[in-house]
């Protein structure tokens, strides 16, 4: 209940999901990322794993199935979850890695409501962080289901920063300090 509550407090952008093999992490992720393809028309979300092999055996295996079992669409080629909003944008969830240096140039032009590292003691810090950096939204459906003024807009606006997008990241535990941090 605590993830579920804090993915809405729009003060928190950052979260961490931690503990040891096979509680669940992964499928946290995915979960919280279905909720909000669901609420959000337009949600543009990015999981990601280190590498291809990674990716497949801890989300690909999962996501086809859990995606139509929720009223998705599951586009095996690209890799993308859409969830329709009739009249609107659709949402999409994007699977990918990081396994050579084009794979983080992909992600660079893009804006991100959602990013999430899993195993993120196994990305490069450097290019990890920089990667956040795409997670900004322009979202308006986002920034109200967050609790966000929708937007804001002067400088004395104390949520002026925050705009609905977060980093939701999942690992085991051990390694990482700048993960801390």
């Amino acid at each position: 209940a605590v993830w579920h509550e804090a993915v809405y407090q729009p003060e928190i952008t950052r979260f961490l999901i931690g503990g040891a093999a096979g509680p669940g992490k992964s499928t946290c992720i995915r979960r919280i990322h279905y909720e909000f393809a669901q609420r959000v028309p337009g949600y543009h979300a990015l999981i990601l794993r280190k590498t291809i092999p990674d990716l497949k055996k801890s989300h690909l295996r999962f996501l086809p199935h859990e995606v139509a079992q929720l009223g998705g669409r599951w586009l095996e080629e690209d890799k993308i979850a859409v969830f329709p909003h009739a009249g609107q944008m659709d949402a999409v969830i994007r699977a990918g890695h990081f396994e050579d240096a084009s794979a983080m140039d992909d992600y660079l032009s893009a804006e991100f409501d959602a990013l999430s590292p899993d195993e993120i003691v196994t990305f490069p810090r450097d290019t990890t962080l920089e990667l956040f950096t795409r997670c900004r939204s322009t979202n308006e459906a986002l920034y109200a289901l967050r609790g966000l003024k929708i937007p804001a807009t002067s400088p004395e606006d104390e949520e002026e920063d925050l705009d609905g997008s977060f980093v939701l990241a999942g690992t085991n535990p051990g390694g990482q300090l700048w993960v801390k941090d």
